[in-house]
């Protein structure tokens, strides 16, 4: 009936909707997050500080959920599953879906909606490197050291270009460049 993704700011401690849709309803009305509401407030918090799977199988009896019930109500939906958008173990943001179903997100529901996470956090994180590629692609290097191999050239002719950056590890502490040199 409802999803969203969001985000939190946690030295502010607010949280904030990027994009929601809530099949028919107004999606204000439905919201779990934004209007100022903290993380400490929200139902679906833990999911923002500990990249834990969250849900609430019936938001009608889950004393957790008392603030959110009018919501709820309004909006139809009786269960939320909240699943962190991950990619190399850097959480962008969290994905919030509602159903107007008491005890839904069983298992197989859950599996796929974290791996729907999984490839929105795959699509965030090749944005974010395309971005980082583009602005670094933009940068001029000039270094009379990565000439002297080319003693014979003339350094003013030599030129570099980043093609690609790959992390190795997880920990992306370690990355492969791939430089081309006067387009060879």
């Amino acid at each position: 009936t409802y999803a969203w993704i969001g985000t939190a700011d946690l030295d502010s401690r607010e949280l904030t909707s990027r994009v929601e849709s809530a099949g028919g309803s107004d999606p204000q009305s439905c919201s779990l997050i934004g209007d100022g509401r903290s993380v400490d407030q929200s139902p679906v918090g833990e999911t923002f500080e500990t990249g834990d799977v969250c849900r609430c199988q019936n938001v009608l009896t889950d004393p957790a959920f008392e603030p959110w019930r009018a919501a709820a109500e309004d909006c139809g939906f009786r269960s939320v599953v909240s699943v962190p958008i991950v990619h190399d173990g850097t959480q962008f943001w969290v994905l919030g879906v509602h159903s107007d179903r008491t005890d839904a997100f069983d298992q197989e529901e859950r599996e796929i909606i974290e791996q729907l996470s999984e490839i929105i956090g795959y699509v965030f994180y090749a944005i974010e490197r395309k971005e980082m590629l583009g602005s670094a692609l933009e940068l001029e290097f000039r270094s009379e050291a990565v000439a002297e191999p080319f003693p014979e050239v003339d350094p003013e002719t030599v030129a570099l270009s980043l093609d690609a950056v790959v992390p190795l590890d997880g920990a992306r502490a370690e990355f492969v460049e791939y430089w081309r040199v006067n387009d060879d």
